[in-house]
């Protein structure tokens, strides 16, 4: 999986970035090494474009979550 050595590289300057993977394949095994490193979500194509939306949203909301959460425990 040529994709690994690019998602260690972005995780080693990035680690809080959220990463999709969108693939033509999905075998088991790359489906598994992709989250193993940190991945937060796999998608395999066909693309089911309302699911893939869904799970963006959720995401974002996650993110702006612990954005506040943090925020807000600085200043008690």
């Amino acid at each position: 999986m040529e994709a690994a050595k690019l998602l260690l590289k972005v995780f080693s300057r990035h680690r809080n970035f959220k990463l999709f993977i969108v693939s033509g394949t999905g075998s088991m095994n790359d489906v598994i090494s992709a989250l193993r490193l940190g991945i937060a979500d796999y998608f395999v194509k066909p693309l089911d474009p309302q699911q893939f939306l869904a799970t963006v949203k959720a995401s974002i909301y996650e993110r702006r979550r612990d954005y506040y959460n943090v925020s807000y425990n600085i200043l008690i």
